[in-house]
């Protein structure tokens, strides 16, 4: 145990191992014998010498990619990310691989876009999509956000093809396309042309029902049958006006 003075007695030329058990989210980097570092985590004692060992030890942070591929139930870790999109019910978080949910009204709410925060804890899945939940622990770091990754052009092909795939197939793809806003009831929907599909936003921007809009966002899981509805987290929405033709006379 480090920390704690332990006297072993050993013969010249004996061969010692020294093995490190860390905290939760942390890893050891190397070990060091009476300061400098060794191969592995044995070396070559010599009689009647006192030896001072210690560990290296840095954060264990998982890629958001790794979560997703190799998902297991009660999965607990540790993911450094960017608050890329926020609404009253959930945050999506993107590392640079690939983006995830936190599904917790209660965490949503303290946090803002471009924050870089830590968030440990056990995920889970929903419509085969990781996420944290409420359980999560979070910290706001005092460092730069990474920058969006490049957006995709889609049209309503690719959102049917998209129904019908889980994350770790499709990820969270960061999309624009362009759709008419429609207010239904409670319920914030995008209709857009070439598929039956809806687009079904979970944000908090105010939109006039009826509108076309250019939206710009991350593509998440799919609910129903028919029809299909895609969770969309959108980063903005930009009203669209149609290309104007020239005519020459």
């Amino acid at each position: 145990e480090f920390g704690k003075y332990k006297s072993v007695e050993k013969s010249d030329g004996s061969e010692v191992t020294v093995n490190v058990t860390t905290d939760k989210y942390y890893k050891s980097t190397s070990i060091l014998v009476n300061g400098s570092p060794i191969v592995g985590n044995t070396f070559i004692a010599s009689g009647h010498k006192k030896y001072v060992v210690s560990a290296l030890v840095e954060k264990d942070y998982t890629s958001i990619d790794d979560v997703v591929s190799n998902y297991a139930s009660g999965m607990d870790v540790l993911v450094k990310a960017t608050v890329v999109q926020k609404n009253s019910k959930s945050a999506v978080i993107y590392d640079g691989t690939d983006s995830m949910l936190i599904y917790s009204s209660n965490i949503a709410s303290t946090l803002s876009v471009n924050d870089v925060i830590e968030v440990k804890g056990i995920v889970s899945t929903y419509k085969d999509y990781v996420q944290f939940g409420d359980t999560a622990t979070i910290e706001v770091l005092d460092e730069t956000p990474i920058s969006l990754p490049a957006i995709q052009s889609v049209d309503g092909t690719f959102i049917d093809s998209f129904t019908s795939g889980k994350q770790s197939e499709n990820g969270m793809p960061y999309v624009e396309f362009v759709g008419t806003f429609v207010k239904s009831g409670n319920y914030n929907n995008v209709n857009v042309d070439g598929t039956s599909s809806i687009i079904s936003l979970n944000t908090n921007l105010t939109l006039t029902s009826g509108k076309k809009y250019t939206f710009k966002g991350f593509m998440g899981y799919t609910t129903g049958n028919t029809p299909k509805y895609v969770n969309f987290f959108p980063v903005s929405a930009e009203e669209y006006y149609a290309p104007v033709e020239t005519i020459t006379t």
